[in-house]
């Protein structure tokens, strides 16, 4: 008799627990870099950006998104598959998402293979966003025309004064990171939630002759590294909040 009120009372639980989520961990960041320049004009609505896709063979960028996640995970509780891709026809067709403005659904048929042993019931996925050039300055912003995924912004012609020694510099260089972190549950094919992030930067160096040798090639690895970490950080806890 005990056991039977014990169930009674158990049974509104039972109905509103929802099943573990197992995650995996996709990112489709780090392709290439885009590198681009502030050109002409010298008012912000006369300027425009010039832009250079440079591809990447290698998946350190890429590599590094995921385990960013896995850290954010771990010290929320949770834990993940992390998986890796390198098909181009999937970084196609984000660039066509990104040309489209439409959503990352159409990507997901695309990740089946991907996604086919990972035994996993959501994914968090890593996708470049396209926004206006937002790079943080202390007291406002500066940047022109559009930036997307992973880069640098070079503008050689803005002078800037650090605000703590008060010394100008001729130019910039400014390491950003432009993504969206999604949620998608796997067996409905919907996306649960998701989070802009726009990352980045501005580095300064009075002493040196170009603003781009502002940062070594390891200082420039770095600094992507750590715009990604923050954007994860800042993104994971209110992405997986969402019911589902």
């Amino acid at each position: 008799m005990r056991a039977a009120w014990l169930l009674v009372l158990l049974l509104p639980l039972l109905a509103d627990a929802q099943p573990a989520r197992r995650y995996a961990v996709l990112s489709l960041l780090g392709d290439g870099l885009t590198l681009a320049s502030r050109e002409g004009g010298v008012g912000r609505g006369s300027e425009k950006a010039g832009r250079q896709f440079v591809p990447l063979e290698d998946p350190a960028l890429d590599n590094a998104a995921v385990l960013a996640v896995d850290d954010a995970l771990q010290k929320l509780g949770s834990s993940a598959v992390m998986l890796g891709v390198r098909d181009p026809a999937i970084y196609k067709a984000q660039a066509d998402v990104l040309e489209s403005e439409t959503g990352i659904e159409s990507l997901l048929p695309l990740l089946h293979p991907v996604l086919a042993n990972a035994e996993a019931t959501h994914l968090i996925l890593l996708t470049k966003t396209r926004y206006e050039a937002v790079l943080r300055l202390r007291d406002g912003s500066t940047g022109a025309g559009k930036l997307e995924g992973l880069g640098f912004y070079l503008d050689r012609d803005k002078r800037l004064r650090n605000t703590q020694t008060r010394v100008a510099s001729q130019g910039y260089v400014a390491p950003y990171a432009y993504f969206e972190v999604a949620l998608v549950d796997l067996r409905s094919g919907h996306v649960l939630g998701r989070s802009r992030q726009l990352q980045s930067t501005i580095v300064t160096k009075p002493d040196a002759d170009d603003p781009w040798e502002a940062l070594t090639p390891e200082e420039k690895v770095r600094a992507l590294r750590s715009l990604i970490r923050r954007g994860v950080q800042e993104a994971l806890p209110h992405v997986l909040k969402s019911p589902g």
